[in-house]
């Protein structure tokens, strides 16, 4: 039996049911949101910003992304992102900077549950 494309994105930490709820409860809305996150380029603008670094481009790009991972219920993305763009806000790139490899790992571990859900649709 295959499982459910929700289950997989629950054992990824994503708070499915709150998401849910803040698409007034339209689970075909959230999936299809959902689905086209795999497609935003925040991430990888992100990661060329960080690298050069132009901290005016990482913060636009970490403040998109908090805003997609917040409404998607991107638990840990949600939670890294909003701590990046708090040390963006103070001047502090160090920490910034830091958490960088952090938000890496939880992007690929929640694209991977991307990946898994939608190819288990097909």
């Amino acid at each position: 039996m295959k499982e459910n494309w929700l289950e997989i994105l629950k054992g990824a930490g994503v708070d499915t049911e709150g998401a849910i709820k803040r698409f007034c409860g339209k689970e075909v809305l959230y999936k299809r949101f959902v689905s086209q996150f795999l497609t935003d380029e925040n991430f990888q603008k992100a990661k060329e910003a960080i690298s050069i670094p132009d901290w005016k481009l990482y913060a636009s790009t970490i403040h998109a992304l908090k805003g997609v991972t917040g409404t998607l219920g991107f638990q840990d993305l949600f939670r890294i992102t909003s701590q990046i763009m708090e040390d963006l806000r103070e001047d502090r790139y160090e920490p910034a900077e830091k958490l960088f490899p952090e938000l890496e790992e939880n992007y690929q571990k929640i694209s991977a549950a991307l990946k898994q859900a939608f190819e288990n649709e097909e």
